[in-house]
């Protein structure tokens, strides 16, 4: 990854998705109790324990974790010094003053400030994990947004493997790379029942590599699901379902054109999967929506300002529509 890479990165934190899109409105805030556990669980984690047992489970010192999280973060915000207690008192600075600045920051900062850090965590060398898994602690995080009604939840690392070709002793050699196509993000989720059975498994069905596309096109939407602005979810939503679409054509070699409607694509997936005419019918629904609300089309001198419920809708369709065809390509 290049510097710039690195930088650029820096740039995608929760706070500053939102203020890249204009987002004025306050988020549900991150209780004290909330940042407690978080801030536990990774302490006993990146010093090699579990909450409840001292067993070791890495070979390095947590320290690096920590250091590694603070720099971050002081790019992030544009200072050296993160909290307002530190910066307001001179101290001698050394591994401990750090530390102690991150304690200090994460208790005083904002609510996305504090998001930002958790996104953060897992963007450093020595991010938080058991072993080989890194699914494990965004699993636990994910568990305590749950367990204190925290509108919050994590997602997960999607990963890309990659062939290229390098020169060992000036033999060219082939060899498999996995490289990280997204980090793991916070996302904000105003209804558990809808995000653990349409969302969460719509996201884990497009974290798949033939699906990055999808997945970005979904992502974007969602944020602008999040901040009311439903015409350009619709519009987000049904390009995502129609990458979906694309994909499986290709794997099935189903016959489509590129330019077709999004009702005529999920003609003929539904018939190159061999579903029953019914579920076509049932699918067009979805291009009814984009069509007469999303931002794609000119509204003239009606803007398009869709309510609340028919973005709901559409999000519960969409998502159960990409999982259903994802799941029945997966089969055939």
């Amino acid at each position: 990854m290049s510097l710039r890479e690195s930088i650029a990165r820096l740039n995608k934190v929760f706070s500053r998705r939102r203020a890249d899109q204009g987002i004025k409105e306050n988020v549900r805030s991150v209780t004290p109790q909330v940042r407690s556990k978080i801030i536990l669980l990774l302490r006993d984690v990146t010093s090699g324990a579990l909450p409840g047992r001292q067993q070791v489970q890495y070979d390095y010192d947590q320290g690096y974790f920590w250091s590694e999280v603070h720099n971050l973060l002081e790019h992030s915000i544009g200072s050296a010094t993160l909290s307002q207690a530190m910066a307001n008192n001179f101290v001698h600075w050394d591994n401990d003053a750090e530390r102690r600045d991150l304690a200090l920051f994460l208790r005083e900062c904002t609510t996305k400030q504090f998001l930002d850090f958790v996104e953060l965590c897992f963007q450093t060398e020595h991010y938080p994990r058991i072993g080989s898994d890194d699914s494990n602690v965004i699993d636990a995080i994910n568990e305590i947004f749950l367990n204190e009604n925290s509108p919050y939840r994590m997602t997960s690392f999607v990963r890309k493997e990659e062939v290229e070709d390098v020169f060992i002793y000036g033999n060219r050699q082939r060899r498999t790379v996995v490289r990280i196509i997204h980090y793991p993000q916070v996302i904000y989720t105003e209804d558990e029942v809808v995000y653990r059975e349409a969302l969460a498994p719509a996201l884990t069905a497009l974290s798949r590599a033939e699906f990055t596309v999808a997945d970005g096109e979904f992502r974007t939407g969602l944020e602008h699901y999040r901040e009311g602005r439903y015409g350009d979810f619709l519009s987000n939503c049904s390009s995502a379902l129609e990458s979906v679409l694309k994909v499986i054509c290709d794997k099935h070699n189903i016959q489509f054109d590129s330019n077709s409607a999004l009702s005529t694509l999920l003609e003929t997936v539904a018939a190159g999967l061999g579903l029953e005419a019914v579920y076509a019918e049932k699918f067009k629904l979805l291009a009814t929506i984009r069509n007469r609300l999303s931002s794609s089309h000119g509204g003239g001198s009606q803007p398009r300002d869709p309510e609340p419920p028919y973005a709901r809708l559409m999000l519960n369709l969409a998502a159960a529509a990409m999982v259903f065809l994802v799941e029945t390509s997966d089969s055939k």
